[in-house]
């Protein structure tokens, strides 16, 4: 059975805080009508007339310090995540969010530790991770902040000068010429392609987990301002044409509203149609659930439905 990864976004944050800042509330209120955020982000930071990093830590506040959601401790999936993570063979957990939602979860309510933090890397985000076993149940399970961490403002990735710079990393990583400092030993990595014509060679980073593991992306509405997410599926698209050996699914969870909502008798899917077309063309499989106020629960179903598929 192929290993899965979770790619979970904003959805999972709003399930479990409360009052979690939209990039509209976060980023220059008076220009609302423009919807790259990544843009947006640079006239604010220009607007704002301050260094980038003063301007960093003031939107960080916004996100330190969430209220936890009453009804999370209702929720049967909140104490059985971890559980669920080891009974699905997921040992990687992706994330575009900032917050420590993911963690408040395995930690304080599935029986999970920190056991290893690198935090070697501080603008970018390509093989930093936090690593969390369960001694009980023997899982480990690593959380990789793709586009940083609140608690270290600097590496949170907002504006578009910091998505180009990570897209170009990205693109090095995944033609094999990407270089780092381990332990005062420069270091250069294998390419995807090679990777797969010899899977032993090294993984060191959550770009390797779209090209060897299935991925299941979750509350993550696929924005075409996240260059990165859209350049690395269709480089896998490029290499999945050309290579037998790339055997893996990117699978997209949508949620709709229930058929019984009277608000959505045309059972709409609260996503952009060309974002799913675009998806679906890139060979990304789109897998519906009905949305209900358990996030988590809609998630396991999707991902279960499709394992079975």
């Amino acid at each position: 059975m192929m290993e899965k990864t979770l790619f979970l976004g904003n959805g999972f944050s709003l399930a479990v805080f409360k009052d979690v800042p939209s990039w509209d509330d976060l980023l220059s209120p008076d220009d609302k009508a423009i919807k790259n955020y990544p843009i947006r982000y640079e006239i604010g930071l220009h607007n704002e007339n301050e260094e980038e990093n003063k301007y960093k830590e003031k939107l960080s506040k916004r996100l330190l310090n969430l209220e936890i959601r009453s009804n999370v401790e209702k929720l049967d999936s909140i104490s059985t995540f971890g559980e669920i993570l080891k009974k699905h063979n997921i040992n990687n957990i992706l994330t575009t969010n900032f917050d420590d939602g993911i963690a408040y979860v395995l930690v304080e309510k599935c029986g999970y530790s920190e056991s290893y933090k690198d935090g070697s890397e501080k603008t970018y985000s390509i093989h930093r991770y936090t690593e969390y076993v369960n001694n009980s149940t023997k899982h480990t399970v690593k959380i990789w902040k793709i586009h940083g961490d609140v608690k270290n403002y600097n590496t949170m990735q907002l504006g578009l000068n910091q998505y180009g710079g990570f897209l170009s990393i990205i693109r090095d990583y995944v033609k094999g010429q990407y270089k780092f400092t381990e332990k005062k030993e420069s270091k250069t990595c294998p390419s995807i392609e090679d990777k797969l014509k010899n899977e032993s060679l090294s993984r060191i980073s959550w770009i390797d987990l779209f090209f060897f593991t299935d991925v299941y992306i979750a509350g993550f509405s696929m924005s075409y301002s996240e260059i990165d997410i859209w350049w690395l599926l269709t480089r896998r698209f490029r290499i999945e044409f050309s290579n037998e050996k790339l055997q893996n699914k990117i699978i997209f969870i949508i949620s709709k509203k229930n058929n019984n909502d009277d608000s959505a008798k045309d059972n709409k899917c609260d996503y952009d149609k060309s974002v799913l077309r675009a998806l679906e063309s890139l060979g990304v499989a789109l897998e519906k659930v009905n949305r209900s106020d358990d996030f988590l629960k809609n998630m396991w179903e999707a991902i279960t439905r499709f394992s079975h598929s």
